[in-house]
């Protein structure tokens, strides 16, 4: 069995960097699929991969809680799992339900539409995805959120269930496969929503895997030394970025097929990248204005798609306005107008909604949960 390493730094910038990344890939792609700003030709890979950001984001949750929450299944501590689910809630539901909020009243208020109150219950207790004509979500791209909190209580079992490097591939290969002949079952039936074969939870369980078995690597890598090390590296190297300009050329458009297996390949990926730039020490990951949006990420995704909505018609006329003389290069100067409006809204949910919601998750876990373990016996069952 591999043993936990300690002395590790509790953030990994690289993997902060990504989040970043990540955040940018999904604005730009709704900036041309929801703001309707056309794309210079030689930019359509925002077009066709800039969703894929999405998955990177499933990739880098899995990686950086396994880092994060590991040590405390292998230190036998009983509080382990309520500490780690309060901070997951208070992670993600309070700027949630603060957006969930808003667009009741934009629903409401400005679509003069009806407010489906089995539609709100179910987002508050973060079932939709569960529910095949609901997994949109009512909140805008919180699609990935319903995924993300299912995954959230999946990961507690794989993290007592995986203790090795390959054990990590077998759940990988598993993984993939339940994902593919899933989504391939979903794309079969009629009677379901054809988005849904995308937004289940079981249709991205592959690409969640990627991020584990990104994390094992990283665990082997930083574990070994000599020729193993460089072995595990070299691996990592090529079915990481190098798998990634694969799935650019033709034999991704190939793989964009029945059951999505390309998707499952880009989970690897990206699992592989990330334990790559976890045990990298590049100053371009360090860099504040990645690590800036990083850590704002959450932020950025949750709220730009409001931002791209009420600043469409400006930012198309700005378009219409630029085409003369840039082009269709003009889409960089609205994607930047998007971008720092973005950021302005999302440094406030940051500081006000994230940050405090953070700290209460903290707080619980450290004093509300230390009573209930008080009456336990010295050891939990393994």
């Amino acid at each position: 069995m591999d043993s936990y390493i300690p002395d590790l730094p509790e953030r990994l910038p690289g993997i902060h960097a990504l989040r970043g990344l990540a955040a940018l890939m999904v604005l730009l792609f709704h900036v041309h699929h929801v703001g309707l700003i056309p794309l210079p030709h030689s930019w359509r890979l925002i077009a066709t991969h800039g969703g894929f950001g999405v998955e990177l984001f499933f990739v880098l949750s899995a990686f950086s809680l396994l880092y994060s929450s590991r040590k405390y299944t292998q230190q036998s501590d009983q509080k382990w799992l309520l500490t780690y689910l309060s901070k997951r809630f208070f992670r993600i539901a309070p700027l949630f339900y603060t957006m969930l909020f808003i667009h009741c009243m934009l629903i409401f208020f400005v679509f003069n539409g009806a407010l489906d109150i089995k539609r709100v219950v179910m987002s508050l207790l973060f079932v939709f995805n569960f529910a095949p004509k609901e997994a949109e979500g009512i909140v805008w791209a919180s699609w990935s959120i319903g995924v993300e909190m299912v995954f959230y209580a999946f990961l507690p079992m794989a993290m007592v269930l995986i203790r090795s490097f390959r054990g990590a591939v077998l759940l990988w290969c598993i993984g993939v496969l339940a994902s593919y002949f899933y989504r391939q079952l979903l794309e079969s039936d009629p009677s379901i929503p054809s988005g849904y074969a995308h937004y289940a939870f079981m249709s991205q369980i592959g690409v969640f895997c990627g991020g584990i078995l990104g994390y094992w690597t990283f665990h082997k890598i930083q574990k070994t030394s000599g020729v193993t090390r460089q072995y595990f590296w070299w691996v990592t190297v090529v079915l990481g970025p190098i798998l990634a300009i694969v799935l650019l050329t033709e034999v991704g458009v190939f793989l964009v097929s029945a059951g999505r297996p390309d998707t499952q390949l880009w989970g690897l990926s990206f699992g592989l990248t990330a334990a790559l730039v976890a045990i990298s020490t590049k100053r371009w990951m360090s860099h504040p204005i990645l690590q800036h949006l990083g850590e704002r990420s959450y932020s950025i995704y949750l709220t730009h798609a409001v931002v791209i909505y009420g600043a469409g018609p400006a930012i198309r006329h700005l378009y219409e306005v630029l085409y003369p003389t840039l082009g269709g290069y003009g889409f960089a100067v609205c994607a930047s107008v998007v971008l720092g409006a973005t950021l302005l809204v999302a440094e406030v949910s940051y500081r006000f909604i994230e940050v405090p919601g953070i700290a209460l998750g903290r707080r619980i876990a450290t004093s509300r949960f230390s009573a209930i373990y008080e009456h336990l016996p010295a050891h939990s069952p393994s």
